[in-house]
């Protein structure tokens, strides 16, 4: 019988597993074996979801009934995804490419995944023999299974998008694979905005916000974040560096984008999404970080970007694992960074923290960049456009 009464060290049982692999499996390195949960945690889990709950969390779990059938269901899961990945990896089929880069941008060996099923399946007889021996007693006491389902649904949303079919990656294909090659082909075909231009729109957003005007904002279906209070529409947030309520006085946009684009069209002349008389045709409108629904991002230029139709549908894909997109839309927050001088806007003004604005450096492909900035009208028809390089 496995004991684990007296069990100190936490995670997974460790100690106990390797005491457990010595005595039922013909190993020449059970500590190895057993170690291999160690590097499920901290190599793939936590960089890639963001917890290492499903490994870190079992010594909780498997003391309640409903934490056990999570930890079964996650243990399954994980011995189906490692198998998945090591077979898609090794196949050279259509999906091997997607498979072997999400490998290497964990500096995981194919290997690996292969070590990584074997010990989840060790594991699984071990935690069988923990509730069956009667080592761990199930408790009625409601165990709190909310961030198992949320790091199972993220594994499993990975898991799908690896044995989907990609349509970018005959377009990748085109750039030899490159992701770099393939972002500098879409910066230099985007435009922004001049940095004067971005200042005073700052400025002005700020500025309303302190005395309580009103500010476009694209429609939410989410009463908790768009309401009214009497008869005026407000955005509902929260100020991120006082936590007091922030309450911002809002107008809806008739169509989603129709105060951006009477933006662009005032301060640059151009005009974008207007049918025959768009100066910019076969583009569309891009907020970069997204949260058109906040009146903070929807008409602020550092948070917009003219791109073509066909990068705009990577670019929008702001939740997705796929690495392409997330590589892109972290590209372009750090040229809008680098660019807009955004460490250095008063984000305090407008109840945000730069921290939370930040690209996710695991994602930025540096290198050098030139984009187009479109500048003022000033007394012409029309803003001369700009080449800027922007190295990130």
């Amino acid at each position: 019988m496995v004991n684990v009464q007296n069990f100190k060290n936490m995670g997974y049982f460790k100690d106990n597993f390797t005491d457990w692999l010595i005595a039922n499996k013909n190993l020449q390195r059970p500590k190895q074996l057993a170690g291999y949960m160690d590097a499920i945690a901290n190599n793939l889990l936590t960089p890639m979801i963001g917890s290492d709950t499903l490994i870190n969390d079992i010594d909780n779990a498997i003391h309640y009934v409903n934490g056990q059938e999570k930890v079964r269901e996650a243990l399954d899961l994980l011995y189906d995804f490692f198998k998945r990945l090591h077979a898609i990896a090794e196949n050279g089929g259509a999906n091997s490419a997607k498979a072997r880069t999400i490998l290497k941008q964990h500096n995981i060996k194919s290997s690996n995944t292969s070590n990584w099923t074997s010990v989840i399946d060790a594991y699984k007889l071990f935690m069988k023999d923990l509730i069956r021996n009667g080592s761990v007693r199930s408790s009625s006491t409601h165990y709190r299974v909310t961030p198992w389902n949320k790091d199972i649904d993220k594994i499993k949303k990975i898991e799908s998008e690896v044995q989907a079919f990609n349509g970018t990656d005959s377009l990748l294909a085109r750039f030899n694979n490159q992701a770099d090659a393939f972002i500098s082909t879409v910066m230099r075909a985007s435009f922004f905005f001049s940095k004067k231009d971005a200042k005073d729109r700052f400025t002005k957003i700020s500025k309303a916000i302190l005395h309580n005007n009103t500010l476009p904002a694209r429609k939410s279906i989410d009463n908790t974040i768009q309401s009214k209070i009497g008869s005026q529409l407000v955005f509902l947030s929260e100020d991120v560096n006082t936590h007091k309520k922030l309450t911002i006085n809002i107008v809806r946009d008739p169509d989603g984008n129709k105060f951006v684009r009477n933006l662009i069209a005032n301060t640059t002349g151009y005009k974008i999404s207007a049918g025959d008389n768009s100066n910019f045709q076969y583009y569309i409108i891009s907020h970069i970080w997204g949260d058109a629904f906040d009146p903070r991002n929807f008409t602020n230029f550092w948070n917009l970007s003219i791109v073509p139709a066909w990068a705009n549908f990577i670019l929008d894909k702001g939740n997705s694992n796929d690495l392409l997109a997330k590589q892109l839309i972290n590209t372009f927050k750090a040229v809008c960074f680098k660019y807009y001088d955004m460490n250095n806007m008063n984000w305090k003004s407008i109840g945000k923290n730069v921290n939370e604005m930040m690209p996710d450096s695991q994602f930025v492909v540096h290198g050098s960049y030139t984009i187009n900035v479109i500048d003022n009208k000033k007394n012409g028809d029309f803003g001369t456009i700009n080449p800027e390089p922007i190295t990130v």
